[in-house]
């Protein structure tokens, strides 16, 4: 999933929405150096992409794109699964998708000191274009998938992410399915935690 997702499932306890954003940067076993409950928020944030990751894999989602992206698929689909989020917010949360989205930066400015360089990096760009609220924009996905095709020098081999766009699209209805299985699992963690 990726970070409006990983918020959500977060629920409201604050470390745990630290937890979710640290995940990506924080690297290796967790040895006690952070705060139990953020380190219990990294822990959350692995076990959530390690199920999506294997849910993608056993749905075969990958036979949606053509062969030359399969890499990159649960990439697009965690991506898209934050488009599918915000058209289903209503759903499944009773905070409105903006006052979500400030909340969850106040808590996050408030532990931005333990924020590594690049962890930052990611939390400006949250707070500065609004990103929790912008998924479901196809332009915002766009430039997403145009900063992933810089950061992995994509060429000729691998072509261009933001043409799957057009394939997300036109499988909407598949891949919203997909994510609604996924989300009522991935809400079942918190709860476990």
């Amino acid at each position: 999933m990726n970070y409006l997702a990983h918020f959500s499932l977060a629920g409201d306890n604050p470390g745990l929405i630290v937890g979710a954003l640290m995940g990506d940067f924080v690297k290796g076993p967790l040895s006690g150096r952070l705060p139990p409950d953020i380190e219990r928020g990294i822990r959350l944030h692995r076990r959530i992409d390690a199920l999506t990751d294997d849910y993608i894999r056993s749905a075969s989602l990958h036979r949606l794109f053509p062969s030359r992206y399969r890499r990159f698929v649960p990439i697009l689909l965690e991506l898209y699964f934050d488009r599918v989020l915000i058209e289903q917010w209503s759903h499944w949360h009773s905070l409105p998708l903006v006052e979500f989205n400030q909340r969850t930066l106040v808590l996050l400015a408030e532990r931005q000191d333990l924020f590594s360089k690049d962890c930052h990096i990611m939390y400006r760009r949250l707070r500065d274009h609004s990103l929790l609220e912008r998924y479901a924009e196809p332009e915002t996905l766009q430039r997403i998938l145009q900063g992933i095709n810089r950061r992995f020098a994509l060429g000729d081999e691998h072509g261009d992410l933001t043409e799957n766009l057009r394939i997300l699209q036109r499988e909407h209805a598949t891949v919203a399915g997909h994510f609604d299985l996924l989300y009522r699992q991935l809400r079942r963690l918190n709860s476990a935690q």
